[in-house]
């Protein structure tokens, strides 16, 4: 469950892209990607209306109708990612051939609500942005906002609709250059609505320098804060933290309903069983009207981490799962396992067994969409905030022969016993839906 989007993109410095392959490469390197994803991709007939023989017969057809270069190579990989709805489907290219050289930033991170508002929620004065915090952007270049990021998002479209728009929101504002959603950096007109006043602006792109560590984001006016996905961040961290560990964000929030506890993973990949047994040794020690457990733009992770948080909140029940894999020769399996492998050898001094609160938003996902609907099975914990990226496997990472471009995605499904739906594309219900920040939250949600 690991994502192959590895933090080492974000920080390498990358270069002007030049021609570096000839025509029958790029061509070569494009159906190799259009059979692999014929050959292995597990979720192929759920997201492709067309047999996987017919898709590559076509792709072939395709290939060969087209002028091969660096420029349309990087189009048409990026138009075969846009192809499959699915948060764990990935692409890059190296930095020879990207049309963008380097990361760049609007200044901005907006988000788009559950009532098709895109609304800019966070500024980094560094860059001079043209929008404030609070601005409800009304069109993009002249087009409305909810048909602008329906249409962006159908270039790196998510598991589901909501995680769709959710990524476009903050994909406008934040160019990668391993994985650009455009050819080439425009000035932007917005049109926006600023304290009932309406207005348009214009903004351009600028480089920038993305960073993963929250310490650095707040020293450096430059650093701008992202997830180990990639995504920009919208997390609500706390000015200090209870816990040592940089993954593991452990705070006291008080409201009018009392004092909670909590605890806001940023991954599920970078902590072990040890310490989350000390993060819930200080929960214990402060006794909070409840624990709550804030996954919003979580970048998820692993089995490991999403079990070893299961354990630390009681849930010590076997986990159990049908399985559907496309092995390394291509052969498909399906059947029933566990990770007693993983569970066996937890074992915890210190555990939580008091009220329990889930939340969750469109861009936190795999380990975290496991979770919540581990917490849902058990009736453990009320799940609140708006529902996870409904990302359900694992995903791999080829490399093209040729131009050492990449693409990533599923090469196996996995689905708790007895839950009633597949994890891929489900939309959760949740126990209490909002959007507002934690304080808020709180204050409604707690009777």
């Amino acid at each position: 469950m690991k994502t192959s989007t590895a933090i080492f993109l974000l920080l390498v410095p990358l270069h002007v892209f030049s021609q570096s392959f000839t025509a029958d490469q790029y061509k070569e390197d494009y159906l190799e990607a259009c059979a692999l994803i014929a050959s292995k991709y597990v979720y192929f007939e759920r997201k492709c209306d067309l047999t996987r023989t017919e898709f590559l017969r076509q792709k072939h057809g395709y290939a060969d109708s087209i002028t091969w270069d660096t420029e349309t190579f990087v189009k048409e990989l990026r138009k075969l990612r846009g192809a499959f709805p699915d948060g764990h489907f990935f692409w890059s290219v190296p930095r020879e051939l990207s049309p963008v050289d380097d990361y760049y930033t609007l200044g901005f991170v907006a988000t788009f609500t559950s009532d098709s508002a895109l609304i800019v929620r966070k500024v980094y004065p560094y860059y001079a942005p043209a929008l404030m915090v609070d601005d409800t952007i009304i069109e993009v270049n002249g087009v409305r906002s909810v048909e602008f990021i329906k249409e962006f998002g159908k270039r790196e479209p998510q598991s589901t609709l909501h995680a769709t728009y959710e990524v476009a929101a903050r994909n406008l504002s934040f160019i990668k250059p391993y994985s650009p959603p455009v050819d080439k950096l425009e000035e932007m007109r917005f049109t926006v609505r600023r304290k009932g006043a309406r207005m348009t602006v214009t903004s351009k792109y600028r480089k920038c320098t993305p960073t993963t560590d929250v310490r650095k984001s707040r020293t450096d006016s430059a650093a701008i804060l992202v997830q180990r996905n990639g995504y920009l961040s919208l997390e609500e961290i706390p000015d200090t933290s209870l816990s040592s560990h940089p993954s593991l964000l452990l705070y006291e929030l008080k409201t009018k309903k009392g004092t909670f506890c909590v605890l806001h993973p940023r991954d599920f990949f970078d902590w072990d069983a040890a310490d989350i047994d000390t993060v819930m040794g200080i929960v214990n020690a402060i006794q909070p009207e409840a624990l709550v457990i804030d996954l919003k733009d979580c970048s998820g992770g692993a089995f490991n981490e999403m079990l070893y948080l299961s354990h630390a909140v009681n849930v010590t029940r076997e986990f159990r799962f049908f399985y559907d894999i496309i092995d390394k020769k291509g052969r498909r399996v399906s059947g029933v396992s566990d990770f007693h492998f993983i569970t066996e050898r937890i074992s915890l001094r210190n555990t939580w067994k008091g009220k329990l609160l889930v939340r969750s938003n469109e861009i936190c996902g795999s380990a975290c969409d496991f979770f919540v609907r581990w917490m849902r099975i058990n009736n453990r914990a009320d799940i609140v905030g708006t529902p996870p990226a409904g990302r359900g496997g694992g995903t791999d990472d080829f490399i093209l022969k040729n131009t050492k471009a990449s693409i990533n995605f599923p090469l196996r499904e996995r689905i708790p016993l007895h839950y009633t739906s597949t994890i891929e594309g489900e939309t959760v219900e949740m126990d209490y839906s909002s959007e507002r920040n934690l304080y808020e939250l709180l204050d409604e949600v707690i009777r």
